[in-house]
């Protein structure tokens, strides 16, 4: 559900990008489930675990509060 709303529009996906920067060498995007494959959820959790924090911060912005 978040991986699909920050990816929704470019300025989502640079401001959770932003949210990184300050703490991270490498930003990473969040991936979209694959439901015809078995482990894309697998990996899709393995990506989005690390990214929680800054899942939660892009969320505190007052424009993706809803």
């Amino acid at each position: 559900m978040h991986a699909a709303l920050i990816t929704l529009t470019p300025g989502h996906l640079n401001d959770f990008c932003d949210c990184q920067k300050a703490k991270v060498l490498i930003v990473v995007q969040p991936i979209m489930d694959v439901k015809a494959r078995w482990n894309s959820t697998l990996v899709l959790l393995e990506q989005a675990y690390p990214l929680r924090e800054f899942t939660h911060q892009w969320l505190k912005n007052p424009k993706y509060s809803e």
